[in-house]
């Protein structure tokens, strides 16, 4: 075997060796159209709800990317989709799942049940079994802001989602008189803004299902979360001053409540969103964040936020010791009434 021969057979071997590793192939068009094609190749959906802007959210799909048996499953048996917040398109999606934190990963059947959400309980992503994915009780509740369980949930959403796509792909009136009642039957599991909004489409509704209806917007329970979500829904719903109502107000500025009740584990990092509305009739600006307590940063935007729209401050808190903690957040802006807020995050290092 001549010189040049054998160098060549050792140039390919390294090449077929440095291949790359598969990644996660998410499709485009829509998560409507993630679901019809689900449905026409019997496969199930998964959903990585995500922010570009959040380095957090590229972490995790570095790290999923890096799960080969995760990856494998995901292009065998899932058709995928990234729905960012970022995009406008995607925002429906994360309005109907009410996805209160980012990256968060949802699956379900080619039929549009939502079979599991949230991460399990050991250091790889093993979708195996999607039994282990899911989430604490406590957290649950924390997230969502809804009082039914998650199997509840995963009803409520698997309604909504196929009452949507019913809505959407609607090929006559009775589609959308389908889906109408689809929505309004939801309404007994949970009422959110995203199924009020589309029964409150229904322009033929009857009288005591409107009284109900309008009984169920007057007892919404917004947070400040959904205020971020859904602020063109709630508009639409007409429910105003929703900011004054949830938020803490300081003569200029309305800013969502301290988060107290925080369960952390050691060495670990938590993002923590804080919401700052505008109440003036001009521009304001957040100018500088100081801490008290190196175990702190911040990011917010620079620009000033227009009269009247939110701003958000997002906390990071890296835990280093255990037990009870109260950290402060002073916010310092151009409000000539409220030039420094001072935020709190309290709560428990385990």
């Amino acid at each position: 075997m001549s010189s040049l021969f054998r160098f060549c057979l050792i140039i390919l071997f390294f090449c077929a060796s440095c291949k790359k590793p598969d990644k996660i192939s998410f499709v485009t068009g829509g998560f409507e159209g993630a679901f019809q094609k689900a449905k026409l190749l019997n496969k199930k959906v998964f959903v990585f709800v995500t922010d570009s802007a959040c380095n957090r959210c590229n972490d995790f799909l570095d790290f999923l990317n890096k799960q080969k048996v995760t990856v494998d499953v995901l292009k065998r048996d899932y058709v995928c989709y990234k729905a960012d917040l970022k995009n406008i398109n995607d925002q429906k999606f994360i309005q109907l799942i009410k996805c209160p934190s980012y990256p968060f990963p949802y699956f379900f059947d080619s039929n549009g049940k939502l079979l599991a959400f949230g991460f399990p309980n050991s250091k790889i992503y093993d979708i195996t079994d999607l039994s282990k994915i899911t989430l604490d009780n406590f957290n649950f509740r924390e997230l969502y802001n809804l009082s039914i369980n998650q199997e509840q949930y995963k009803t409520l959403i698997t309604m909504n989602l196929n009452a949507y796509l019913k809505y959407y792909y609607a090929t006559d009136l009775e589609d959308i008189k389908e889906s109408y009642e689809i929505f309004y039957q939801s309404l007994s599991i949970a009422a959110y803004p995203f199924n009020i909004y589309y029964s409150k489409l229904n322009l033929n509704m009857e009288k005591q299902r409107k009284k109900k209806l309008d009984d169920k917007i007057a007892n919404l329970n917004i947070t400040s979360s959904d205020q971020f979500i859904y602020q063109e829904i709630l508009k639409n719903l007409n429910i105003k001053n929703v900011g004054r109502k949830q938020l803490e107000i300081n003569e200029e500025l309305a800013i969502t409540p301290n988060f107290e009740k925080v369960k952390i584990n050691l060495n670990s990092r938590e993002t923590f969103t804080f919401y700052v509305k505008n109440l003036t009739s001009n521009p304001l600006a957040i100018e500088h964040i100081d801490q008290d307590c190196t175990c702190l940063s911040f990011k917010w935007n620079k620009k000033p936020i227009m009269p009247n729209k939110y701003g958000q401050i997002k906390v990071t808190y890296h835990s280093n010791e255990l037990g009870q903690f109260e950290k402060n957040i002073f916010v310092h802006t151009t409000s000539a009434k409220s030039p420094m807020y001072t935020l709190k995050i309290k709560g428990e290092t385990i």
